[in-house]
């Protein structure tokens, strides 16, 4: 506690009953965490890692947390910190002739719509029924539905940036040898702190200058 507490200060470390119990609550019974770690960014991601695998403690990351009625936020097993990755919410980047958006696990349905609406995007948003404070990293790699043409979200992905256990960095994606982003659907051996997805564009108006 007292090496993450150095990564990330105290108050993104969240120990007390309270705060275990909120990131642990789910329509099922399910064990608390010992801990809820909350990195501002890939860097941080990596040295709790780091941490962990140097202390051998298990790591449920979630995003926002929300996986509503499939285990919420909260831990498979006992004895585990959770690594809530939603203060992790930056657009990296928005190529609107690619059709491509890369964003962290913090980003939402509902602040990705936003940013493209302010960039007067042709690229239609995805969207969920899980609503728009959801993660669309999360719902991606969770092999979520969304709606319209999003509805298999995982097909959408195109490369991924991973932190493995031991502080390491993977990128995945289209390239020469083995596609690896399969790996880290519904789990995986790291942490994707980003995402690159392919968005579609509108129907209307979207097929001038392309």
């Amino acid at each position: 506690m007292a090496a993450w507490c150095g990564v990330l200060g105290e108050a993104h470390v969240l120990t007390a009953p309270e705060e275990r119990e909120v990131a642990g609550r789910c329509t099922f019974p399910a064990p608390l965490p010992e801990a809820v770690l909350c990195p501002a960014d890939a860097a941080q991601t990596r040295d709790c890692l780091r941490i962990a695998h140097r202390h051998g403690v298990r790591v449920h990351p979630v995003s926002t947390g929300r996986n509503w009625g499939y285990g919420s936020g909260c831990p498979p097993a006992e004895h585990t910190v959770v690594l809530r990755l939603d203060r992790l919410d930056r657009i990296l980047h928005h190529d609107e002739q690619l059709g491509l958006v890369t964003v962290e696990p913090g980003v939402t349905f509902g602040q990705l719509a936003e940013a493209l609406g302010r960039r007067s995007s042709e690229l239609l948003p995805p969207s969920t029924g899980a609503g728009p404070s959801t993660s669309v990293l999360a719902n991606a790699l969770q092999r979520g539905s969304g709606r319209g043409p999003y509805q298999d979200m995982a097909s959408h992905l195109r490369r991924l940036e991973v932190v493995r256990p031991d502080g390491t960095r993977l990128s995945t994606g289209p390239g020469p040898g083995p596609e690896l982003t399969g790996l880290f659907l519904q789990g995986g051996p790291g942490v994707v702190v980003s995402a690159e997805l392919a968005a579609n564009f509108h129907v209307v108006g979207s097929v001038k200058g392309r």
